[in-house]
């Protein structure tokens, strides 16, 4: 409660239907609510992710933070505190003064009750829900550390695409990113029945091709098409595919040089070599970039790229970019660093039940002799799980510990400019903070998950169900 004291600017708003106020030196500006990405292990008051002007800030819930229901929410109040923060508020009213005591400090909150004026530190508060509020950000060594020397130096790694309800496979070192269409392709370089125009790419043009006409493939299209983009020595070329299937490391053991028959059809592409999955089960047949075209196509393929200025200039191959792989778990998308993910396989129709296993344990999966736990990750990050033919398993490792996080669709490969990428706000529950940077994809704010945390949190969630029995 106050009494008369000095005088003191605040902006009065309403939230959980009660008149509040915060003093006018520690707010920034007041903005309509804006496109929030919600993010999972959160507090309750946390109320997601904004980009605030070119700013990724946390938004918080007024009336959760003080353990109230929420109203509509419709402004937020961005405020400059020890860790810049966003009030979710109902509406805001107007800039007044008020009397004070010299006590209330910068982070004071005051509501307006019937008789009294209750005061509350709006700054301790939110050090009690969020255990790195004020603190000072330590670095913090990238997510996307090279972790590839810890996977099997006898394994290839291959992005699996579909045609025709066929696997194939591309070299993993020669694909930049795997995106979908964002616009149609315009300008065809020439009357070939493969060649699909052109599509803006990095501040060039990118050339496309239908790996269906290149393969010999005359039935219709199926699937969300997507667009392999590959190198060609120094150029680029836009592979459009039926789907993306996986991302797969296939020992070397398991692939064959491809027999001198299959490469007798009608189509243009060569086949490399033939690659036996699942103990032989499937087999993906193995493409090269080179391979696709004969000489006197690539040499057109490079004149023309050359031509319509398809390479990326040399200031924008300068800029240092992270490639991630871009997931969805119910309506929301999330990322991890490629350099994280051993590989990328479809969700089998059953998977091994292990017998008092902690409920987010779906089962095991028997990977290559490797028994690997996957893990629901949609019921983890509190998202409605869908169960359609689109799920995959993101098979993660780190060190000696490997994971299957079960997600509902991989829907790229990206390459992102590191200036696109941004630390998350410092605001977690606890210690742990499995997502700790936010990229820039498009008009789409993008959650980074920490790999290492988030494996953590399983083994951490996995003991504490194993001592709870």
């Amino acid at each position: 409660m106050t009494t008369a004291g000095r005088e003191r600017a605040v902006l009065t708003f309403r939230a959980a239907g009660q008149r509040m106020a915060v003093g006018a030196e520690v707010v920034s500006e007041v903005l309509s609510a804006p496109r929030l990405t919600r993010v999972p292990y959160a507090p309750a008051s946390l109320a997601g992710l904004a980009n605030l002007r070119g700013t990724v800030s946390p938004v918080v819930s007024v009336a959760r933070l003080l353990g109230e229901t929420p109203g509509p929410e419709s402004q937020v109040i961005v405020m400059d505190l020890a860790t810049p923060v966003a009030l979710a508020v109902d509406g805001v009213e107007r800039l007044s003064s008020r009397a004070v005591q010299d006590a209330d400090g910068r982070g004071a909150l005051f509501i307006d009750g019937d008789d009294a004026v209750r005061v509350v530190d709006l700054e301790a508060r939110l050090r009690d829900s969020f255990a790195t509020f004020g603190r000072t950000r330590t670095e913090r060594s990238a997510a996307a550390e090279d972790t590839t020397e810890a996977l099997a130096e006898a394994a290839r790694g291959f992005v699996a695409f579909e045609l025709e309800g066929q696997l194939y496979g591309l070299p993993l070192k020669v694909v930049d990113e795997v995106a979908k269409p964002t616009q149609p392709a315009s300008a065809r370089l020439n009357v070939d029945a493969a060649d699909l125009g052109v599509t803006p790419f990095r501040g060039g043009l990118l050339p496309l091709v239908s790996l269906r006409a290149l393969l010999g493939l005359r039935g219709e299209a199926a699937g969300e098409p997507r667009i392999v983009v590959a190198r060609l020595g120094e150029a680029r070329m836009g592979l459009v595919v039926d789907a993306l299937h996986a991302i797969l490391r296939v020992p070397e053991s398991a692939i064959d040089p491809a027999p001198a028959v299959l490469n007798r059809g009608g189509g243009e592409a060569r086949i490399e070599a033939i690659a036996r999955l699942g103990e032989g089960r499937r087999l993906m047949t193995v493409l090269s970039p080179e391979g696709l075209f004969d000489d006197q196509k690539l040499i057109h393929i490079r004149a023309a790229a050359a031509q319509q200025e398809t390479r990326v200039t040399d200031a924008v191959d300068a800029v240092a970019r992270e490639t991630l792989v871009v997931f969805r778990l119910g309506e929301e998308d999330y990322a991890l660093p490629l350099a994280a993910v051993e590989e990328i396989v479809r969700l089998p129709e059953t998977l091994t039940r292990v017998p008092r296993a902690p409920a987010f344990i779906e089962g095991v999966l028997n990977l290559r002799g490797m028994v690997v736990p996957v893990i629901d990750q949609a019921s983890r990050f509190g998202a409605e799980g869908r169960a359609t033919a689109t799920r995959r398993v993101i098979i993660t490792r780190m060190e000696q510990t490997r994971v299957g996080f079960i997600v509902d669709a991989v829907s790229e490969v990206i390459e992102v400019a590191v200036d696109r990428i941004s630390p998350a706000p410092d605001l977690a529950a606890d210690e742990r903070r499995t997502f700790d940077r936010v990229a820039q994809i498009g008009d789409r704010m993008v959650l980074l998950a920490d790999p290492r945390a988030l494996l953590d949190k399983a083994e951490a969630d996995l003991v504490a169900a194993v001592a709870g029995d």
